[in-house]
């Protein structure tokens, strides 16, 4: 296994996403935001979907050389628009432009449109936690496009991965920080599955006929996903996908809404922080149960990971490392420099 410190993975994502076309300030803004998401342990969301973005910009699904605009500003709500590229950079200027908004207004939204994938969506509203605000987000408006998650009941996929992510300053203790998808895994982890062979945990998946399994490839030959918690899951999933399409219009891929609020308007930060590590500090003291070793908040593992990662750097299996040499041999990228430490 090697480990690739922090600046070398950033040296290396840059590197490529250049090499594929994108222009310097969005494939800075990538880089980053996938060693940020190896570095907190979600390596689903991390430099594994460099490949991925590489052959999307090379079929002409994802345009290389679009750089977000803010499309307009009224009344609270701010309008993004990605121009067909990857939506990372696009995410990351609504975060930055709905803090200050949220500061000034009280609350504020965004709308992000026209984008591809758009990475690990609890860092978006992480940034606003850190703000001072209470941020949430969520995506949908796919289902035309052919979902690939099963309503609950349902022997085949209408629905998507639909995320939701949640956030708010937990004073000394860190942001909280909730970000999941709506199905039972996140497309991200069935793919990191499917290309190390691993079985899937129970009523993940159901294959073409609409039978579970735990094999990855019988979701990819014709299967579905199955919401996350039955019917709390594709309630969750149909409330993401008509805001996305009802509301929002037609996607490239999911179309997003993310909301902050200015926890200043109703107490101040300090008697806010102090009441939320009294909370925290009351959850986190609960007596583990067997074959846990502590509560944890959500947010502190990812931390910790982090810490950790730190000091080790970011691991890097052999599958990893082939794709991200393939990738680089097809742009006449040399990588040893970047694998070297």
């Amino acid at each position: 296994m090697r480990f690739l410190s922090e600046g070398k993975a950033l040296e290396l994502a840059q590197a490529l996403l250049g090499a594929g076309g994108l222009k310097p300030g969005p494939a800075l803004v990538v880089a980053q935001h996938l060693v940020d998401a190896n570095m907190k342990g979600v390596d689903s969301h991390g430099l594994e979907r460099i490949p991925q973005y590489l052959q999307k910009i090379a079929e002409g699904r994802v345009e290389a050389g679009a750089e977000p605009e803010v499309a307009s500003v009224h009344d609270g709500i701010v309008q993004v628009r990605g121009h067909g590229g990857l939506g990372i950079p696009a995410m990351q200027l609504a975060a930055e432009r709905l803090a200050p908004l949220a500061h000034e207004r009280g609350i504020a939204a965004a709308t992000v449109t026209d984008v591809a994938h758009t990475g690990r969506i609890g860092r978006y509203v992480e940034t606003l936690a850190l703000s001072g605000c209470f941020a949430f987000a969520f995506g949908g408006g796919a289902y035309r496009q052919g979902g690939r998650v099963a309503p609950f009941g349902g022997s085949r996929g209408v629905l998507s991965t639909n995320p939701y992510a949640l956030a708010l300053p937990g004073g000394s203790l860190g942001p909280v920080v909730v970000d999941f998808a709506t199905s039972t895994l996140a497309q991200g982890k069935l793919a990191a599955a499917r290309l190390r062979g691993t079985p899937l945990p129970e009523d993940a998946v159901i294959d073409r006929e609409g039978r579970p399994s735990t094999a990855a490839e019988d979701f990819y030959e014709g299967g579905a996903l199955l919401p996350a918690a039955g019917p709390k899951g594709y309630g969750m999933a149909l409330i993401a996908e008509l805001i996305g399409s009802a509301l929002i219009g037609d996607p490239k891929e999911f179309n997003w809404l993310i909301v902050a609020l200015d926890l200043a308007r109703f107490r101040p930060p300090a008697a806010f922080a102090a009441a939320a590590e009294d909370c925290l500090r009351e959850v986190k003291a609960v007596p583990p149960r067997e074959g846990f070793d502590e509560v944890m908040i959500p947010g502190e593992p990812e931390r910790r990971c982090m810490a950790a990662r730190a000091v080790s750097g970011i691991p890097l299996d052999a599958v990893l490392e082939r794709r991200l040499r393939e990738a680089g041999e097809s742009l006449r990228l040399d990588l040893d420099a970047f694998l070297a430490g």
